[in-house]
């Protein structure tokens, strides 16, 4: 890995929790996370439920999927026909395929019972649900104190003066460049938001006619892909999309109005896996396949789970540098372990935050496995236009 990049996976490292971490409120350490919400996001909340009604979708209801990993001497292709060892098989249908992976996401009424059987299956290496994961919520200010910290006030705490990212010094050796793409795995983002419209990934390949003009299985995918619609439309509107538009600027806001993210050199690919605050395991392993195939060497999850993961350990063997959020709950790792993050795989930089005073942040999570802490509480980036 060049300089440029490795010190871009650095800058990264430091500025993924700027907006990755939710506000918990918790009485002690055995009560289940409750969450407190911010002026910002009770709007977007309100906005989204309207959406929710107008369109009569329901988002209680759990997907009913299941995701099934077989082994190397078994190919996906093949799972329709396999024969299991147990005759009554639940019914189920193949929603996709993911060749890369040898894993196939199926559709099924009887989770459990399928689940069951396909464990017990030889030729299956793992079958778990499609566990949902879950943004966080977004703290905003109007300082960018994380750049330049001179003991300002931000949210009524006073801050301690040098307890920032000492940016500068980073700039003067790299702020970046457009050969380096950065995956943000996230909401939809606003590609056209003033601040980093110019730094939005463009496939070279692709040419916006109907058809798949690079052959890579996807029509049309100009800016990237939305895996929640399975559509080359990777912003749909602020109350779904505002969470990715947000990280999205700190990475690489390109200085517009004053405005400057982390690496405001760098190119930005939308990877909307995402709605709001929640989105399918099937869809992350989706577009990690996606990112992958398009030689993306970097991307952000600003994302955790609390379900220990199998079909995330996709990230394993992608080549991609993964930076993740440790997981926001105010525990360490000994008490509540958070994924991806908590893999503790050579390819994952795990996140936690500090407050403007340069000390943990009350809300993060903290133990072992992180790798690095980083400025979270009071950030200040885009949201959709």
């Amino acid at each position: 890995m060049r300089l440029n990049q490795k010190l871009t996976a650095l800058a990264l490292s430091t500025a993924l929790v700027f907006s990755s971490l939710p506000v918990f409120a918790q009485e002690d350490e055995t009560a289940e996370p409750v969450r407190a919400e911010t002026n910002i996001e009770t709007e977007y909340k309100q906005k989204y439920k309207a959406y929710l009604e107008d369109n009569q979708i329901d988002i209680e209801t759990p997907n009913q999927q299941v995701i099934v990993k077989l082994k190397e001497d078994v190919p996906v292709s093949l799972f329709e026909v396999q024969t299991f060892a147990i005759s009554d098989v639940p019914q189920f249908e193949t929603v996709s395929t993911l060749a890369e992976e040898n894993i196939a996401v199926l559709k099924t009424n009887t989770v459990d019972a399928l689940l069951e059987t396909l464990n017990a299956e030889e030729s299956v290496e793992y079958a778990q649900p499609d566990y949902k994961l879950y943004t966080s919520s977004v703290e905003i200010d109007s300082k960018q104190w994380a750049l330049d910290n001179s003991g300002q006030i931000i949210g009524g705490n006073q801050g301690t003066d040098g307890a920032d990212l000492n940016i500068q010094a980073a700039w003067n050796l790299t702020q970046g460049s457009q050969d380096i793409v950065i995956g943000v795995m996230d909401t939809g983002i606003d590609i056209n938001h003033k601040s980093i419209r110019n730094n939005i990934w463009t496939n070279p390949n692709e040419a916006e006619n109907g058809t798949d003009s690079d052959n890579n299985g996807y029509k049309d995918d100009i800016h990237g892909w939305d895996f929640v619609n399975n559509d080359n439309t990777v912003y749909d509107m602020d109350a779904l999309d505002e969470h990715g538009t947000h990280v999205a600027g700190i990475i690489a806001g390109d200085g517009t109005n004053g405005f400057y993210g982390i690496a405001p050199n760098v190119k930005i690919m939308p990877l909307k896996v995402m709605d709001y605050q929640s989105g399918y395991t099937s869809d992350i392993i989706e577009a990690i396949s996606y990112a992958k195939k398009m030689g993306v060497k970097v991307i952000n999850c600003s994302f955790d789970g609390l379900d220990f993961n199998p079909a995330l350990e996709a990230i394993r063997n992608s080549g991609i540098l993964f930076v993740c959020a440790s997981g926001n709950y105010g525990r360490s790792t000994n008490d509540l372990v958070t994924f991806p993050a908590c893999f503790e795989l050579d390819n994952v930089i795990a996140v936690s935050g500090v407050d403007n005073k340069g000390t943990i942040a009350a809300i993060s999570t903290y133990g072992e496995p992180i790798d690095v802490s980083a400025p979270a509480m009071g950030i200040y980036s885009t949201l959709p236009d």
